[in-house]
């Protein structure tokens, strides 16, 4: 549930972009973004402007194959967000405030 504040509280759940269909793990706001457990969006206001999808990359097989990876827990400090993934690997995604896109530079098992 997403509500909004004003006069009165009221819920805009079904008018703006946030992720609704689980918990948010973290949030930050000079970003704007939300980390779930699957994934994390960066929102420009009520609207989303990129949805990261976490995957972890199969080394076993020379394809290119690759399957969910959860968060287990997240830390905002912006422009940076540190994720712990559940299969222990940590994540680094750093902000642009430019262009508001995030883009992974560490991905450490």
């Amino acid at each position: 549930m997403v509500l909004e504040t004003g006069d009165d509280l009221g819920e805009v759940t079904e008018t703006v972009d946030y992720y609704v269909q689980g918990a948010t793990i973290a949030a930050g706001n000079l970003f704007g973004i939300q980390v779930y457990a699957m994934g994390a969006r960066v929102l420009d206001g009520s609207f989303m402007t990129q949805e990261l999808n976490f995957t972890a990359h199969s080394s076993e097989s020379s394809s290119s194959s690759s399957e969910p990876l959860g968060v287990a827990s997240a830390s905002v400090a912006d422009p940076y967000v540190l994720l712990k993934m559940v299969d222990g690997t940590i994540q680094l995604l750093v902000g642009v405030r430019v262009h508001f896109i995030v883009t992974e530079v560490l991905n450490h098992g």
